[in-house]
């Protein structure tokens, strides 16, 4: 009986020294609001990809936006390669996708149908609101123009890249092709290393589909 206790003694140090000297993810709480990041915070020992949705890698910094942060909204900027917040920005509400980005613009459109763009600093450019129904969507960018596609019937409303409204055109085949290919995402697969306070930190960036990046973060001793 003795030796018995005597292995469970040991397994269970065992378990205690993998744990401290292992791996420590960020635990969901759905009953807990996701928090607020400041400017040059560390978010990396909070990120989940349930609280923060949509992510988008453009030039090692990461794009996500909230779903709710008790009633507001925002859209982030977050340092692949220092683990810090580079800034944020209040959004009219939630996105159904990752921000589309041409020119360095930074175009995020709400599922309120409401449109903005922003700076690679995290200062709003522009707003606009859609003057159709909407719901969800899709964007695509071409031609200098932003089309966007509404699940109401064939319309297609078309803004300048400033976000100017050009015009509105029922075209059944262009909204077929917004659906199938707008909002398409740049490949990617990377991986970033650093440390924080006596913690090492991997950040592994893939591309499972062709319109979602996903994150996963590692965190050990």
């Amino acid at each position: 009986m003795k030796t018995i206790a005597y292995f469970l003694f040991l397994i269970f140090i065992a378990f205690s020294c993998s744990q401290s000297q292992g791996e420590s993810e960020f635990l969901y709480d759905p009953t807990v609001p996701y928090p607020i990041f400041d400017p040059n915070e560390f978010w990396l020992d909070s990120f989940d990809q349930r609280g923060l949705q949509n992510a988008r890698v453009y030039n090692d910094d990461l794009y996500c936006n909230t779903i709710d942060v008790g009633g507001e909204s925002y859209l982030y900027c977050f340092d692949l390669k220092t683990g810090t917040v580079k800034w944020r920005i209040q959004v009219n509400a939630y996105s159904t996708q990752p921000i589309t980005i041409v020119n360095d613009t930074l175009i995020y459109c709400s599922y309120l149908g409401q449109m903005q763009g922003i700076d690679r600093y995290g200062s709003e450019l522009w707003n606009e609101r859609y003057t159709q129904p909407y719901g969800s969507h899709w964007v695509d960018i071409s031609e200098a123009r932003i089309k966007i596609s509404t699940p109401y019937g064939a319309k297609v409303s078309i803004y300048k890249i400033n976000g100017e409204l050009d015009t509105i055109i029922v075209d059944q085949s262009l909204k077929k092709q917004i659906n199938e290919y707008g909002g398409r995402l740049n490949y990617v697969n990377k991986q970033y290393h650093l440390k924080y306070k006596k913690w090492n930190y991997t950040i592994d960036v893939s591309t499972p589909g062709f319109r979602k990046h996903k994150i996963q973060i590692k965190k050990y001793r």
